[in-house]
């Protein structure tokens, strides 16, 4: 929600987490981490260059 800025998607997303257990959250907060890292390095890696050099 805060990647696109969209102040009803994040209510929404308070509205959910507010329901979630702790450790609900953390596996939750793990999966995305996951999603996001994957998604930077096709990013990275569809230009051609190592996953590994720093975005410019």
């Amino acid at each position: 929600a805060s990647v696109n800025g969209s102040d009803e998607a994040m209510d929404s997303a308070d509205l959910v987490s507010a329901q979630m257990r702790r450790d609900e959250l953390e596996i939750a907060s793990q999966v995305l981490g996951q999603i996001f890292r994957s998604y930077l390095l096709e990013l990275q890696t569809a230009e051609g260059r190592s996953p590994f050099s720093p975005l410019p």
